[in-house]
């Protein structure tokens, strides 16, 4: 496993299996308040994006990409059609987690 880690981007490419993919999300999420542990076990797509208001981490069978949402490079999502999926996954978040909800005053 090699990881590249910065002030801003965690990223880990792995060879292992589903087991080392779970260790490496888990260590991920433990850094955090709070867990997603249950989506961890839920490995039926290939890319995947794990939300809260302050962080995402999208993984597939090969990579997890670890990205803070004030990252300005968020935009230029790097898995392909992941934007769409990683707005989905907003969208969800806030269905669950009103008190993360900001209403927009016109």
């Amino acid at each position: 496993m090699k990881k590249n880690i910065n002030e801003k981007i965690y990223y880990i490419e792995y060879l292992g299996g589903l087991q080392e993919l779970e260790h490496c999300l888990e260590s991920l999420l433990n850094q955090w308040e709070r867990g997603f542990s249950s989506e961890i076990s839920e490995f039926t797509e290939f890319d995947k994006i794990i939300s809260n208001s302050n962080e995402r981490i999208y993984y597939n069978k090969r990579r997890i990409l670890y990205l803070p949402n004030s990252y300005e490079g968020l935009k230029k999502v790097i898995f392909d059609g992941m934007k769409k999926k990683s707005e989905l996954a907003d969208e969800n978040f806030l269905k669950k987690n009103l008190q993360h909800k900001i209403e927009m005053e016109e």
